[in-house]
C-alpha cells in the first residue's frame, strides 16, 4: 500500500488525466490530516463531488485548500453519492483550476482550395445571335482552337 503523499498539483493532474480519456468511476482523495473526498466521473466529466462535510459545489471549493495528499481511482464502480452532491462539471473544473481538454484536430489538414478567378465567360456568334459558352469541364471551361 502507497504511503506517500503527493502535492495537490499532482493529485489534480492525475484527475485531469482521467477526464481527458473520457473515463469513469470514482476518484478518491485522502488528504495527510485524514479528511477524504470523492468525484464521481462519467465518461470524463464530474457529475458529484464529496469531501468531510461538504457536498457539490462547495466540497470542490474546500478541496482546492488542499496540499499534500493520496489519490486511487476506481474504473467504472460508482459509489453511491446523494443528490446534494452533484455538481455542474465546467464549474467544477473552473473552482479546481483543472485545465479542460485540448479541442481535437483534424488528423490531416484539409487541402487549400485554388481561388476562384472572376473571368469573363466568352461569347461566341452564330449568325447574329450571341450564344454563350457554358460547357464546363471538372471546374474550367475548354478552350476550342
Amino acid at each position: 500500500m502507497d504511503t506517500e503523499y503527493y502535492s495537490a498539483s499532482v493529485i489534480w493532474k492525475q484527475l485531469t488525466t482521467l477526464l481527458q480519456e473520457k473515463q469513469s468511476g470514482t476518484f478518491f482523495i485522502a488528504t495527510a490530516d485524514n479528511a477524504s473526498g470523492r468525484f464521481a466521473l462519467v465518461e470524463g466529466r464530474i457529475t458529484h463531488c464529496a469531501y468531510q462535510r461538504y457536498h457539490g459545489e462547495a466540497a470542490a471549493q474546500a478541496l482546492v485548500q488542499l496540499a499534500l495528499g493520496r489519490c486511487s481511482f476506481m474504473p467504472s464502480q460508482a459509489y453511491p453519492f446523494r443528490e446534494r452532491d452533484s455538481v455542474d462539471h465546467l464549474h467544477a473544473i473552473q473552482l479546481l483550476n483543472l485545465i479542460p481538454a485540448p479541442p481535437s484536430r483534424l488528423a490531416s489538414p484539409s487541402p487549400i482550395m485554388p481561388p476562384i478567378l472572376d473571368t469573363p465567360v466568352p461569347v461566341v456568334s452564330n449568325q447574329g445571335k450571341a450564344i454563350v459558352n457554358n460547357r464546363y469541364y471538372r471546374g474550367y471551361v475548354p478552350v476550342e482552337e
